[in-house]
């Protein structure tokens, strides 16, 4: 199936989730290295900081929150259970909800 890059805009050929060209994809690995391996370093660096130090936007430091590849120290203001709206530091919906949904998923098996 084709589709956009979502980074890129780029056409390219998925065959599954994917939502960044092989390129981008690579692109994507090597920036989050390069921002974990700033935050091991210095873990109570702001969003700002880190973006500064490494080069990588806010943007993609954020996509990298959404994604659940990296975790804030506490919430912001953006970042609520697509749920529920409480407040959530890693990924797109709170630990309550993500219980509430696997608790559901195993009750159906």
């Amino acid at each position: 199936m084709l589709k956009n890059c979502e980074r890129c805009g780029r056409v390219f050929d998925s065959e599954g989730s994917e939502e960044l060209c092989p390129e981008c994809y690579l692109e994507d690995k090597k920036e989050l290295k390069k921002v974990k391996d700033y935050l091991n370093k210095n873990p109570l660096a702001s969003v700002m900081e880190v973006c500064e130090k490494t080069g990588v936007s806010q943007a993609q430091i954020l996509r990298f929150v959404r994604d659940g590849n990296l975790k804030l120290r506490g919430p912001l203001k953006e970042f609520k259970c697509s749920l529920c709206g409480k407040p959530v530091i890693k990924g797109t919906t709170c630990d309550e909800c993500k219980g509430k949904i696997e608790k559901g998923m195993n009750n159906k098996k």
